[in-house]
């Protein structure tokens, strides 16, 4: 029988040796960039996929001649840092997703409307410049992998970061340490999601991932309004708790800049994640490769970031229509102000539960959560194109 893409896509990882790799802290991110809250993306399935676009996979592999993990040599899979893992992953995951993203890219044309798979080649690729984001002050962010679509009318080496994944060494980054009760192993978590949600707010791409040589976390986010009630009550706790701290003579062993989100920002951020193990293989199994292609399709038909609640279920195929985020009109809304001369609109929000924990001692823990996010009001957002969710 004849090799498919999604045989391929589910093909096993090279066994990786990471007992000599190091361990550490990864780079800090600005308190403004952590999300509100982390919760499990549940619709990022098996069968979601396969009601939407198995049927693509199921089509010949072709050439060229398809990588085998069993045949990468050792000083591939031999892990000693960071650097390390990313060469594993451009080795092994790149290749084999860029074979499919290739193959694939005339079916998805012809499958899906709106032509967004015609604009240009797709490169899922380690980021050699080609996937950096300006933050506010014009400053170039690196993130370590990106997906780019080269159209025409782009200037060299200038595209929108559709995807843009972040790569760790498993003893930095773990998913199981995002609910950790341990606060060094939290700690460490908060970090690497800090810099994630960055890479995504700043170049407003809903998709990113992140990726050790035990697993992969898919990621999506998704932006909320905070009501004024919530945002007064972080405001006065993160002044009390901050306070507190500069009245102690004990440190803080954590961010010294707090653990709150930024408790300025009138927007909140939702990170929602799926788990993929490394040791996951072979068939109707979801695979890291296989997520990792999936991520990307999604990326090219609507990256852009939505409201909260908003994004049609992954597995429907007919996408609904969800309404752009506009920052700057949420923002006047919420302080009730108009626009075009329009009445003022007072947005009614039922406060979102906070859980609020103070502690001030030399492993001193701060974390509040956001439940029952619910989506802002969707009358005043401008609808465009149907996209994925």
């Amino acid at each position: 029988m004849e090799p498919n893409f999604l045989t391929y896509l589910t093909l096993a990882n090279p066994d990786a040796d990471s007992t000599g790799c190091k361990g550490g802290d990864s780079s800090k991110s600005s308190n403004r960039y952590k999300p509100d809250d982390v919760k499990p993306w549940k619709d990022l399935t098996l069968k979601n996929f396969e009601a939407t676009y198995k049927d693509v996979l199921l089509h010949p592999l072709g050439d060229p001649e398809r990588r085998d993990a069993t045949e990468i040599p050792p000083r591939i899979t031999h892990l000693l840092e960071e650097e390390s893992v990313k060469r594993l992953a451009e080795f092994w995951n790149e290749k084999v997703v860029q074979h499919v993203l290739d193959g694939t890219q005339g079916i998805l044309n012809q499958k899906l409307p709106g032509g967004c798979f015609a604009g240009g080649p797709l490169y899922f690729t380690r980021n050699c410049g080609e996937g950096h984001i300006r933050n506010e002050k014009g400053i170039l962010q690196k993130p370590d992998w990106c997906l780019y679509q080269a159209t025409e009318n782009a200037e060299p080496r200038v595209y929108k970061n559709l995807l843009p994944g972040d790569i760790k060494p498993a003893k930095r980054w773990k998913s199981e340490w995002i609910n950790s009760p341990k606060p060094s192993l939290k700690r460490k978590a908060d970090l690497v999601l800090a810099q994630i949600t960055k890479y995504m707010a700043l170049g407003n791409t809903r998709y990113g991932f992140i990726l050790s040589e035990e697993e992969l976390v898919a990621m999506r986010l998704s932006k909320f309004i905070r009501d004024t009630q919530t945002y007064e009550e972080l405001a006065q706790n993160e002044s009390a708790y901050t306070g507190q701290l500069q009245n102690s003579s004990l440190s803080f062993d954590g961010d010294p800049e707090g653990c709150y989100a930024d408790a300025a920002r009138r927007e909140g951020v939702l990170l929602e994640f799926r788990q993929v193990p490394w040791a996951a293989n072979g068939a109707r199994k979801f695979t890291i490769n296989l997520a990792l292609w999936w991520l990307s399709v999604l990326a090219v038909q609507e990256a852009s970031i939505k409201a909260t609640g908003t994004y049609t279920s992954l597995g429907t195929s007919i996408r609904g229509m969800s309404p752009i985020w506009d920052d700057h009109i949420e923002e006047r809304e919420s302080r009730g102000e108009t626009q075009e001369g329009a009445a003022p609109k007072i947005l009614k929000r039922k406060a979102g539960e906070i859980t609020a924990v103070l502690a001030c001692g030399r492993k001193a823990s701060h974390q509040y959560s956001l439940r029952n996010i619910k989506a802002s009001s969707t009358a005043s957002k401008r609808p465009r194109r149907s996209g994925p969710g």
